[in-house]
Order: structure tokens, then sequence, then C-alpha cells
């Protein structure tokens, strides 16, 4: 189980979306609950009561990392399609008549 959290550690750290639909892809691999960590969560219910705490922990840790990756991804598109657009904000606004 630590063998798979660190391949999908690197897996979300390396991952790189070159489109808005990737952010989608990397949302629905490990984000939902059939992605990567729903499979985690739902391997978390059947391990013994001992081994739970330090699981938790990796888990948890790793949803933060993948949360914060989405974040980050989401941002970038949203600020490069905002950098790329017509819109100049510094001009007077047309009247409504």
């Amino acid at each position: 189980m630590k063998e798979r959290i660190e391949n999908l550690k690197s897996l979300i750290s390396n991952f790189i979306a070159e489109r808005p639909e990737d952010i989608e892809k990397f949302r629905l691999k490990f984000l939902s609950k059939k992605g990567e960590l729903g499979q985690l969560f739902d391997a978390f219910k059947a391990l013994p009561n001992t081994e739970k705490p330090e699981f938790g922990k990796l888990v948890n840790n790793l949803k933060q990392l993948a949360s914060e990756k989405f974040e980050d991804l989401a941002k970038k598109f949203v600020s490069d399609d905002f950098e790329q657009s017509d819109l100049d904000i510094s001009l007077p606004a047309d009247c409504l008549d």
C-alpha cells in the first residue's frame, strides 16, 4: 500500500496539464469517488484498526497534495485565459441606454 501511495504521489506531482480538459481528467483520475484516492479510502475501511492511523495520515496527505495540485492547475488556466483576452479593463465602460 505504501508503494502505491508513493507512486500516486509522484504521478500527482509530475502531472502536467496542457489544456483545460486535462484538469478535468486529473480530477476524475485522482479526486473523484471512483478515482485513485477513492479506491484508497475504500481500502482503508478493510484495514485492521492498528494500521488505520498511519495509513489514514498518508492518504490524507496525498489527498491534500492532489487538491492543491488541482487548484494550481485550475488557477494556471484561468490566469492564462485572462491574459490572452482582448478585454482591456482600463477602458471606460460603454453606456447602456
